[in-house]
Formats: structure tokens, sequence, C-alpha cells
């Protein structure tokens, strides 16, 4: 971008000057302000490469495209993918899609951004490129410019591979097609020699030692993190003083090998790593593992309680919570603003429904609930747009369950939804396409259970199933690759249950499930690789508990498991390091709750709990900073909710 105050930047981009280092001791987060602002995000990317300029059509420059074509690939199957899952986008490497080229070679010499507009409108209607979908969290265009093209446009600032004047090295935009969809694209100019020279003769952020292809492929890194995460600048990932996730490493180059392919990329800022390090390291080419979604992103999260409550945030980083009230109907409450300490009044959303609800968060920004009706078949209740105070009328979805559904959603944006059948077998329904309300039918996973079961996402981005057995037993179902058809046979993990289970990923990519055993302790097994067998022996974490458990992932990487304790009051039990295998002693929260609790992550860091009260109400505490104590008192949210037996 422009070297424009970043107070007045209109465009994301990239400067071409190298970002500032950080503190040489730092002692906290570098980059605290960067945080996720309720816009869209790239969720399910799928790229449209298109090349512009007279040149383009010659042999060697037809020979550029398709390296630059190889490029794209190679990047969204590399383990660079892996560091944007934190920020809700795709599923880690091979998470995403290269389309086949445009070529558009009777453009202007010298573009303006509104220029690029009326291209790009004209290439969507005559067929050349797609016109992007509503709520557009898939499609983005990669515009490579040859060297007959430069950008001058006074009115965002930026000067692109001009004689004299040049500020910039790409951007990244977006405009409403004629069709009225959010397109989002980004520029990369040519990179030659005179663009450098033009620029900063030098060296800055790219340099002459660099061959033409090495510029373009960093550059193009640059933009596409940044599209991906801020397509619709400056509504998604961005904060003031650091700018977007390419910016704040702007000018670090590294490498990534992918087959016989060695390709320039820059590295892109891990808020996660800033978290984890107190600042002294953020700046990654590649995770080996996907990075868990921070609190508060686009992914979101959902839990449930036994109390007939659940809770999920909503894209503009709002805690929204749902319980059951005495006429059976569905009832919510919401933070007034993003990790707020206020809240709205209870609210009703009608239906009259028989377990607990489960809520997931649409790839469109969405919030669904779902739970069992008086028909016992399953039934769904949607918000008609992001965030939004109105939702659409309940639906049926059909199917007999016994049971507790529970709801996840798959890496290609689809909703899935799991519960006990008549037959204690699985069964699961999902959506056909992302975000609609086409559903397939009810189908049968197999196996007996015993229990509601639990669903996760491993590391790999595959759903996999656990709940007990007949035995008592931990017994899981995966599919057999990401957001597939196909499941693997049941299997045992062995133990012996009390509970159900609860399962998370761990910050090094590991499934870990943890229920409650006969001796009353909590016990946890594990996969001793990321997303694959073997699973580690059972170990007790000890305590003496008489709810499910409940776990969360810190924002600094750490798992914290939860439960009512034999006194009513809450305790907790807390890795002592990211993915240490050392726990704390159990140590108590207080309070009287008479329901299992559930702990969402705040879009600040900090977790908060939530669990019925003796007088069932809706009662609540929090983290006063992120991933630490020391811990608020109790407060109400109020309400009537129904009173079940904690299992």
């Amino acid at each position: 971008m422009a070297t424009l105050p970043v107070s007045n930047r209109k465009i994301g981009g990239v400067d071409a000057a190298k970002a500032p280092a950080g503190p040489t001791s730092p002692t906290a987060p570098a980059h605290g302000d960067l945080i996720f602002n309720g816009g869209p995000v790239i969720t399910n990317p799928v790229a449209y490469p298109t090349f512009w300029g007279a040149n383009w059509p010659d042999a060697t420059h037809q020979a550029q495209a398709a390296r630059l074509m190889q490029y794209l690939k190679d990047l969204i199957s590399s383990d660079w993918m892996n560091i944007l899952t934190q920020y809700g986008v795709g599923s880690g490497n091979g998470g995403g899609q290269v389309l086949a080229p445009s070529f558009s070679n009777t453009v202007p010499a010298t573009l303006t951004d509104a220029q690029i507009h009326l291209t790009i409108q004209a290439a969507i209607n005559s067929g050349t490129l797609p016109e992007p979908p509503p709520n557009n969290a898939s499609t983005v265009l990669i515009i490579f410019l040859d060297e007959t093209c430069a950008v001058n446009d006074p009115s965002l600032g930026i000067v692109m591979c001009e004689p004299s004047g040049d500020n910039a090295f790409g951007y990244h935009y977006d405009f409403t097609t004629a069709g009225g969809n959010n397109c989002y694209y980004a520029v990369i100019p040519a990179l030659d020699d005179n663009c450098i020279n033009n620029t900063c003769p030098g060296g800055c952020s790219l340099n002459l030692t660099e061959t033409q292809e090495q510029r373009r492929t960093q550059v193009a890194s640059h933009e596409f993190a940044e599209m991906l995460t801020d397509p619709k600048f400056p509504s998604g990932w961005y904060g003031s003083s650091s700018d977007e996730i390419g910016d704040i490493c702007n000018g670090e180059t590294a490498t990534i090998t992918v087959g016989p392919n060695t390709w320039n990329v820059q590295r892109i800022y891990s808020k996660t790593d800033d978290i984890k390090t107190n600042g002294a390291s953020y700046c990654l080419a590649s995770s080996p593992f996907t990075i868990p979604s921070l609190p508060g992103g686009p992914v979101g999260f959902a839990v449930a309680l036994s109390t007939a409550v659940a809770g999920a945030c909503n894209v503009d980083g709002r805690l929204e919570m749902f319980g059951v009230g005495t006429d059976n109907a569905l009832w919510h409450i919401w933070q007034t603003a993003p990790h707020a300490a206020t809240w709205s009044a209870w609210g009703s959303l009608g239906g009259v429904i028989t377990s607990e609800p489960a809520v997931a968060l649409n790839t469109d920004g969405r919030l669904e609930v779902f739970a069992r009706g008086t028909d016992n078949a399953l039934w769904h209740i949607w918000q008609t747009a992001p965030h939004a105070a109105t939702w659409s009328a309940w639906g049926s979805l059909g199917g007999v369950i016994t049971g507790e559904p529970a709801v996840a959603v798959n890496t290609d944006g689809r909703i899935e939804v799991f519960a006990r059948g008549t037959d204690n077998a699985v069964w699961h329904i999902y959506q056909t396409a992302p975000h609609t309300q086409a559903w397939s039918a009810w189908e049968s996973l197999g196996g007996v259970i015993s229990s509601d079961p639990v669903v996760a996402v491993n590391s790999d981005a595959r759903l996999e199933v656990f709940a007990r057995g007949t035995d008592n037993a931990v017994w899981h179902i995966y599919q057999t690759a990401p957001h597939t058809a196909t499941w693997s046979a049941w299997e045992s993990l062995g133990g012996v249950i009390t509970s159900d289970p609860a399962a998370a990923v761990t910050s090094d990519g590991r499934m870990e499930v943890f229920a409650r055993g006969t001796d009353d302790a909590v016990w946890y097994i594990y996969q001793t690789v990321p997303h694959a067998e073997p699973w580690s022996a059972w170990g007790s974490l000890g305590g003496v508990v008489t709810s499910d458990p409940a776990v969360a992932l810190n924002s600094d990487g750490r798992l914290e498991v939860f439960a009512r304790g034999t006194d009513d009051a809450l305790w907790h039990s807390y890795e002592t390091a990211p993915n240490a295998g050392t726990w704390s002693a159990w140590g108590s929260l207080g309070g009287v709750i008479t329901s299992d609790p559930a702990v969402p992550l705040n879009s600040d860091g900090r977790l908060e709990a939530f669990a019925r009260g003796t007088d069932n109400a809706l009662w609540h505490i929090w983290q006063t900073v992120p991933h630490s104590g020391p811990w608020s008192s109790w407060g109400s949210l109020g309400g009537i909710l129904i009173t079940t037996a904690v299992r």
C-alpha cells in the first residue's frame, strides 16, 4: 500500500517500506489491537487468476502465467495456509481451489481503481469471470498486470509501476457488482526491474537481487492473505495501529517448497503466536498444523449445557446464549457489544422444544439453532442476516431422535447435525451446500451408544464423533477425508466413563477427550500425533466431580477443564503450558450451580463460564484478563430455565 499514515488508509496493500521490527524485549503481544471487526472473511477460498495487458499472449509471458498459476496452486496446498485457519479462513493446506485463468489484452496502460471495476464487470457480463455468490465468502480475483500496465489512482493515493512517484507494490480492494454482490480482488503489478528502480532503487520491501517471479509471488502471498482475512477493508481482521496481517510482516521474505518447486512468499502475522510468545515471535512462513480459530472470529464456536442452554459467538464478536424456558420455547440473551459486561433482556424465539439447543455459525455469518420438537423430529431456526436480531420461523428437518443434537461445520462450509436414534445408533443430516436450507436425508452411522454424541473437527479438517457405548467405553467414528460422506468403522478407545464425553483439539493439532470415571474423577485420553492414531492410555486428572466436564482452549493455547464439584461449586484444572501434558491442581471458582458448565471464549480472549443457579437463572463468571486469572465474581443474567437432571 502507499506510504500514507495508517489512519488514512482507504485500501489494503503492500507498502514499499519494510515493516518496523518489534520490541527487543517484549512483555506483551505486540499487535493486540488487531481484532476481527465483524465483516466478511473468505472461509472457503476459490481463486480466479486473471492476467491483464498486451504482453500476455506471447510465449514468454504465457510461460510466466503458467508458472504463476502453479505457484497459486502450490501456495494453497502448502503449510502456509495453516497460518490462516486461526482467522477463520479455509481448512489449512489444501483448503481452497485455483480455477482456470482468464486473459484481458486490451486494458488501459494506466489504470485507476474505477477502471479496474469496469474491466472486471465487463468480464463478468461476458462470462469470462464468474458473478460472485451472494454473501460472498469464497470467490476472490487475483489480477496480474504485465509491463504495459500501471496503476495511478489519486483518490486512493496509490501509484504502482509508473515512471515516477511509485509508493506501493500491490493492493486489494472490493466493489459491488451490477448483480449486487461483493467482488474482492487483488492487483499485482509487473514488478520488473524498472518498477523497482522507480520505487526504491536502493531496495526496500522488494529489491533488485530478486527475480521478477520472486517479487510477484511474494507480493501475491501478502495480498492473498489480506484479501482472505480482510476482504472488505477494514471490516475483517484489522487493527488501527497494526493494520492487516500482511502489513505487520511486510517485506519479510521466506520460501516454501511444494514438490519440485520452491517459491518466495512473505511471512504472515500469527496473532496466536504473538499471544503465546508475548510479542517475541509472530511472523510465520508456515505452520505444521492448522492453528485453532481465534476467539471472536468468524468461525466462532458452539457449546451446550445440560441445562437446555447453548452459547455461540456472533460474527461481530458478541456472545449469545440460548435456553429453554418454562414454556418450552427457545429464549436468548446477548452481549450488547463485543466481549462486554452488559447484556440484553431475555427474548423468546418461540417453538416448543424438548431438548437442549445446539447452535452453529453458518459460513455466511448467520447463527442457526437446532433442537428436538414434541414430535421427536429435529427442528431449527436461523438468523435472517449475520448477527441480526431477526430470525426465521421454525422448520422441521424430520427424523426421530431420542437425545440432544450435536452440530459442527464442515470445512467446505456445510453444517452437519448428529443425534441418537430410536435404535441407539448415531444418525446425521447435513446441508447439501454451504449456508443453505437444502438438506440431505437422514443417514445412519451405526453404532450402539448410551450417551449423546459429541462432534469435533480434527486439525486436518475431518469431523470425528465420540459417544459412550453400552460397555461404558468411549467409542468414536470419523470422516475418512475432510467434508466427505464416507466414514470409518466404529472403534473403541476403552475406558469406563459415567458421563458424556467432551472433546477439544490442542494447539499442536491433537484431539483430546475428557470424561468422568467411575471414581468421579476426570479422565482423559489423547491422540499422540496430530489428527491420527495411535491414542495414549487413559490418564486421570483427579478431582471429584458431579457433572459432565467441559473443556475450553485458552487464547494462549492451554486447555482448561471445568466441572461441578460435590459442593455444587464450579471447579477447574488447566494445562500449565500449551501441550505440556502437566496440569494444575483443581481449584474452586465458587458459586452454587445446578447444571453442567459451558465455557466459551470472548472475542478479546477471555474465557467465560455459564451455568444454571439454584434460582434457575443463568449465572456467569469470567477471566478478567485473557487466558489468566483472577476471575470475576459470579453475576446473574436472570431468566428461568427448565430444570433437568445433571447426568
